[in-house]
């Protein structure tokens, strides 16, 4: 937690520092992120409630094209892919019968992007889309055999940021996201379980635009 509100201290005086000219600029745009993701997976076992803890860092990279309006606001088409390091095996066990867990491979993103230039050099933005995870779900049936399915969710995202330019080129952002990624399909733990996995998540990103 101490290093996780050090680097929010740091990507904070990062996004609010430095100069820049206002900017009106379109073209395509690409970048790097980092951060802390808190996902949790809720699932049912005869009407009783579990839920597991998959908190942990992750990173990747995001694409765009952006363009803007005669005024303030900017909007832009995002797609992301992310990394995760966070698993969460064996965290579930019922009387020796059932265990299991899940591994989050990887997470991404298809988004609007809407912007709003509150100084020159500095943009808050939201954005909406559809979201992915693929995941390894990981169980024991009264443990006469180990299973494990990989799947690929679908859900939705939302979220909020703080977008500095530095230049022309050069910008940085911090964001809150939320994901939902909805059900997932095969039988978790037993057969007839539901399971369905969430994240909240702080990004750190830098970016540089192409084009004129």
């Amino acid at each position: 937690m101490r290093k996780l509100l050090a680097v929010m201290a740091a990507a904070a005086a990062l996004a609010f520092g430095g100069s820049a000219q206002a900017l009106e600029w379109e073209g395509f745009y690409a970048g790097a992120q980092a951060g802390y993701a808190w996902n949790d997976m809720e699932s049912d076992y005869y009407s009783s409630d579990d839920s597991s803890d998959l908190d942990g860092w992750m990173a990747g990279g995001f694409v765009g094209a952006q363009w803007s309006s005669d005024g303030p606001w900017r909007f832009a088409i995002e797609a992301d892919a992310n990394w995760h390091e966070d698993s969460d095996d064996s965290d579930y066990d019922y009387e020796e019968y059932y265990y299991g867990g899940v591994d989050i491979n990887w997470t991404a993103n298809l988004r609007g992007v809407a912007s709003y230039e509150v100084s020159d050099n500095t943009q808050i933005y939201a954005a909406a889309g559809v979201a992915f995870a693929n995941v390894d779900v990981n169980y024991c049936n009264y443990c006469i055999s180990d299973d494990s399915n990989d799947e690929t969710l679908t859900g939705w995202t939302v979220a909020a940021g703080v977008q500095h330019d530095y230049s022309d080129r050069f910008f940085s952002r911090l964001e809150v996201r939320y994901s939902d990624y909805g059900d997932i399909d095969d039988d978790y733990y037993y057969e007839g379980a539901d399971a369905s996995l969430t994240s909240t998540a702080v990004l750190i990103g830098v970016g540089w635009r192409f084009g004129e």
